[in-house]
């Protein structure tokens, strides 16, 4: 038999330098020895340190008390004490000497030689720093050997969306004994979860880490599960200080730099109206379906919040999207919204910029800015021509582009101020042509994409606000009808082209200095992605290309 302490077990017994214990109460547990006669307790204590390994010396000082008898200390001595359980001159009731051992251990093993009432223990910590005690009572030595685990409670992951992660979680043995893990490597905790390294046995005094791997699900998402360590710690707890449980909580989140493409007529789930919300790897190209459904049928701009949510726009209306539940809600619907929106951009303090081509009753393009919580519409400025894209400049100036449908009518880049709405006419694009996206790079220059140029092709062109030139950057090749355009944080471009490869739409990447077009991804989920985003990367992280 034997008893754990302090008891309770809900954590180790803490003392300041230099600090004792009360008197301690605690169960007489003992035994006769066959081999010698005698009837032993045996008391096994463990100094513990602050990290993982024992502290070292000063040895604690150990004091036992039997009923009303003097208090005793315990020598670290072959030599054995005398313990009385009465006055001076009473009949010797016990005797006890100690032994330290490896890992800061220290046995005391008493010798009971008359019936003694009450037991009580006092320990006094000689080190010049907090110590925690732990201690067990046991009617045989190897009885007094107990493991006593800890861990923290909870272990959190971070993982990009299909990716994996491994997290460790350091078990601490703060027993007597040797502490045994038998839960195996390959056990799933939980959905995602795996254990990927397990220690076997842990000392007294010692640390190890139990390594987790959880693999990101398709989408983004929260994922928790509650995890009992197992071990042959049976006394063990689900609080901190005596812990075997750890919540599991992964957030697989979109990985910086994901492309993001509305696509008006990708094709549905489950009978769903086509559109949808694909992402791509700009790695490998892989397409994965992020959103579909009648909510967000038919998108044509989308854009990520600070936040983490998504915005669609489509015919109409502008929708969130909460990643992590699936959820959607709608921000704003109605006037002024128009029937086809071409471009969709945040502003610093979240509030969002719409363009539109028209509305019933209204054939001017309109700049709209909608407030996010409340969806309050506020038309910043509007055109006789179409407006498309939307994008911001490092100060927060707004620029959009006119497309310009029908013959004759402008093309104008306008810079546009974000408090009066006023415009002012950066340059003019000469037909024929179709300005649509818009981005802005790093040194400043605006990139815009012309999905009907001279050759029918389409084009990428750059606008200096500076020396006021205009150039291309890109021509022909993969280029149909170049849409959506976006940079990365490197400086390689980005462009959504809705025609491209045989009228089934892609994503090209085009080098900035030489125009070289590669693909991305093509094909697949997509039929007619317009408008392109990147999950946000933060700036400091970036390299220009060169």
């Amino acid at each position: 038999m034997f008893e754990v302490y302090p008891k309770g077990q809900a954590a180790p017994e803490q003392l300041e330098p230099g600090a004792t214990t009360s008197l301690l109460e605690f169960t007489e547990l003992s035994a006769v020895d066959a081999a010698t006669g005698r009837r032993d307790m045996w008391i096994r204590i463990v100094k513990l340190g602050g990290g993982c390994g024992p502290p070292g010396p000063p040895h604690p000082a150990v004091r036992l008390k039997a009923d009303t008898g003097a208090v005793v200390e315990v020598p670290i001595s072959t030599t054995p004490v005398v313990i009385l359980n009465g006055p001076e001159g009473s009949p010797q009731a016990a005797n006890a000497n100690m032994t330290a051992e490896a890992d800061d251990v220290y046995l005391v093993r008493v010798t009971i030689l008359r019936e003694i009432l009450q037991w009580r223990l006092q320990l006094v910590n000689n080190d010049g720093t907090a110590r925690g005690f732990v201690w067990v009572v046991a009617d045989r030595n190897k009885d007094s050997r107990q493991p006593w685990i800890d861990l923290p409670t909870t272990l959190d992951f971070a993982v990009d969306v299909g990716q994996h992660v491994t997290r460790s979680i350091q078990i601490i043995n703060r027993g007597t004994g040797a502490l045994t893990i038998t839960d195996k490597e390959g056990f799933q905790p939980g959905p995602g979860f795996v254990l990927t390294t397990v220690p076997k046995s842990l000392k007294p005094n010692a640390c190890a880490n139990l390594d987790v791997t959880f693999t990101g699900v398709p989408g983004p998402t929260t994922v928790r599960a509650v995890y009992d360590v197992t071990s042959d710690d049976t006394q063990a707890k689900t609080t901190a200080g005596h812990n075997r449980r750890v919540t599991l909580t992964a957030v697989a989140r979109l990985a910086p730099g994901t492309i993001l493409l509305a696509d008006r007529d990708a094709a549905g789930v489950d009978g769903d109206p086509a559109g949808g919300v694909i992402r791509v790897d700009p790695t490998t190209g892989k397409q994965v379906r992020l959103f579909a459904g009648r909510h967000i049928a038919a998108p044509s701009g989308v854009a990520m919040e600070a936040k983490g949510t998504l915005l669609i726009v489509r015919e109409n209306e502008l929708v969130r999207l909460d990643l992590m539940t699936g959820q959607h809600s709608v921000v704003a619907s109605g006037d002024p919204l128009g029937r086809f929106h071409v471009g969709l951009a945040i502003e610093d303090d979240g509030q969002i910029l719409i363009t539109h081509t028209g509305r019933e009753g209204h054939r001017k393009g309109q700049l709209i800015r909608v407030h996010p919580d409340t969806g309050e519409k506020t038309v910043l400025t509007e055109s006789d021509c179409d407006f498309a894209g939307v994008a911001l400049e490092a100060d927060g100036t707004i620029l959009v582009v006119e497309q310009g449908m029908s013959p004759g009518k402008p093309r104008r880049l306008l810079r546009i101020d974000r408090h009066t709405g006023m415009p002012t006419v950066l340059t003019t694009i000469d037909p024929p042509c179709r300005p649509v996206g818009l981005a802005v790079e790093q040194g400043g220059q605006i990139l815009v994409t012309d999905a009907v140029s001279a050759d029918g092709r389409g084009r990428l062109i750059r606008f200096d606000p500076t020396t006021k030139s205009t150039t291309v950057v890109s021509s022909g090749q993969f280029f149909r009808a170049p849409w959506g355009v976006a940079v990365e944080p490197e400086g390689s471009i980005l462009v959504s082209d809705h025609e491209a490869f045989g009228h089934q739409g892609g994503v090209l990447r085009v080098h900035p200095r030489t125009g070289e077009q590669t693909t991305v991804s093509a094909g697949g989920l997509l039929t007619s992605p317009l408008m392109i985003a990147l999950v946000p990367h933060d700036r400091r992280e970036s390299v220009p290309l060169r």
